[in-house]
């Protein structure tokens, strides 16, 4: 398998991004809605929900209107967000995510491995990591709702790494 990782529209393994278009770069707040709405993509994601992960539950009087100014400025960017009865749901092609597609990279990675193909298994792994830019979410707040999804994320870059490593016959290197 060739060490080709290809572009994901949404990414949230590293700084929050929509690619593919151009866009005017959204503000923290947008990207923090916008990794909301990618890591429950194609499920609606109620208002309360929105609100408590962007304003800790105490939202301003003007929460509705920034949320649906936010919803906008990631249609502008190409995101395909609908606002639905009570919040609002990203509609989108799950391999269009990079989470989505670093899972399947692990998965084929592990099957090779315990199939015996060690080099192509290390391939995938390598190709799986090429997918991490920094820390999951890293140029976000986040909140109640982000906060356990980014630690979740980041510790599954450590096992791959990990696993990696282990493929390498370099644990200990990587571990110490």
């Amino acid at each position: 398998m060739p060490n080709v990782v290809i572009m994901s529209r949404y990414r949230v393994l590293g700084p929050v991004r929509i690619t593919g278009k151009p866009a005017a770069p959204c503000p923290p707040k947008a990207r923090e809605l916008l990794a909301l709405l990618v890591l429950n993509a194609n499920r609606p994601v109620p208002y309360s929900a929105i609100t408590c992960e962007l304003w800790a539950g105490d939202p301003p009087p003007s929460a509705r209107a920034n949320v649906r100014t936010y919803a906008a400025g990631l249609r502008q960017a190409g995101a395909r967000v609908t606002a639905t009865g009570d919040g609002y749901w990203l509609a989108t092609d799950p391999h269009d995510v990079d989470l989505v597609r670093f899972r399947a990279a692990v998965a084929r990675g592990r099957a090779l491995r315990d199939a015996g193909d060690r080099m192509a298994a290390v391939a995938t792994f390598r190709a799986a990591a090429a997918m991490w830019r920094g820390q999951a979410l890293g140029d976000i707040p986040v909140g109640m709702l982000l906060r356990p999804w980014q630690a979740a994320l980041d510790r599954e870059r450590v096992i791959l790494t990990e696993e990696l490593a282990a493929l390498l016959d370099r644990a200990p290197l990587v571990l110490s």
